[in-house]
């Protein structure tokens, strides 16, 4: 049910449900519960490591 929409949305089946889980990391929502300043500081550092990593192979 969208936010404008009045009425519910009919239920699907799983076979209607297209996609596949690629990654799965034990644990990381309770990170989130805990603090989510945290959360933010700790994916911005791994997104930076990663990126860091990638560059300095390309060269």
């Amino acid at each position: 049910k969208g936010d404008a929409n009045i009425a519910s949305d009919n239920p699907i089946t799983s076979k209607q449900v297209k996609g596949k889980v690629v990654l799965v990391i034990p644990y990381l929502g309770i990170i989130k519960l805990i603090n989510d300043r945290v959360c933010n500081i700790m994916l911005l550092t791994f997104a930076v490591m990663v990126l860091s990593a990638k560059n300095n192979s390309m060269k």
